[in-house]
């Protein structure tokens, strides 16, 4: 007897001299399998063969199911896509990033600072808000400043006057 394996194709039952019986085709071959289902379309089965005449008999059937589809991740030197953006688009979003970054860790400081009253809280007037603003602008542009100029120290960068350029506008959302 020799062993077999594969996918079923195609699975249907018959009414023999014997009565009911099934027949199954896996890899183009068709294999008898008696009173009982190899199984459904679509399972893979192992079994071993027996051939009587030019007939195959499928017998031992061990049904494994549907067979699995794997799904691997992409290929780590797979293409990556090319940006279509030049290399000034790439500077100009850089440089909007670390704004955005030097107004989240400005403001962080802010409030902190407040919390700890480290610094005093602009009290009740009319324009506090416009204060809180001005501190969390000048704190951000310190920030910028010295993320583009590493190693300088931030007492020197305070003291240069600031272009603030796409940023001017830049509005505090609290």
């Amino acid at each position: 007897m020799s062993k077999a394996s594969g996918v079923i194709t195609d699975s249907k039952s018959f009414t023999g001299k014997f009565g009911p019986m099934w027949n199954m085709t896996v890899n183009g071959t068709r294999y008898g399998t008696g009173k009982a289902s190899g199984g459904n379309v679509g399972d893979f089965v192992e079994f071993d063969v027996e051939q009587k005449g030019e007939f195959f008999n499928a017998k031992n059937i061990v049904n494994k199911g549907p067979p699995r589809t794997e799904v691997s991740a992409p290929a780590s030197n797979a293409p990556r896509p090319k940006a279509d953006m030049s290399k000034e688009d790439w500077a100009r979003k850089d440089d909007t990033v670390t704004f955005l970054s030097s107004r989240n860790a400005a403001n962080t400081l802010l409030i902190a600072a407040l919390n700890k009253d480290l610094i005093p809280a602009p009290g009740k007037t009319k324009n506090w808000i416009d204060v809180l603003e001005a501190m969390s602008d000048e704190l951000t542009l310190r920030f910028f400043n010295s993320s583009k100029n590493l190693g300088a120290k931030t007492s020197k960068l305070a003291a240069q006057p600031v272009d603030e350029g796409d940023f001017k506008d830049d509005e505090i959302a609290f």
